[in-house]
């Protein structure tokens, strides 16, 4: 997540595709879109709401991450 400035991208660079695993509320990507407002911006994100793309809108529940499951 960026929390200051973008970072120094070069000027050749037009386009960013933002990735994000969930995106809830979308603040992430509003924050990470407004700081780099010079590019053009496409953003993904596996489920959640507020991104241009949802891989998986279908899943409601909370993601199991296989780092987080019991076994």
């Amino acid at each position: 997540m960026l929390t200051s400035q973008a970072p120094d991208i070069p000027d050749a660079v037009q386009r960013i595709l933002l990735v994000d695993d969930v995106s809830v509320t979308g603040s992430t990507m509003e924050k990470s879109r407004a700081a780099l407002s010079r590019f053009t911006i496409q953003t993904i994100a596996l489920k959640g709401q507020k991104a241009d793309i949802i891989l998986f809108p279908e899943w409601k529940g909370c993601v199991q991450w296989p780092w987080n499951v019991p076994d």
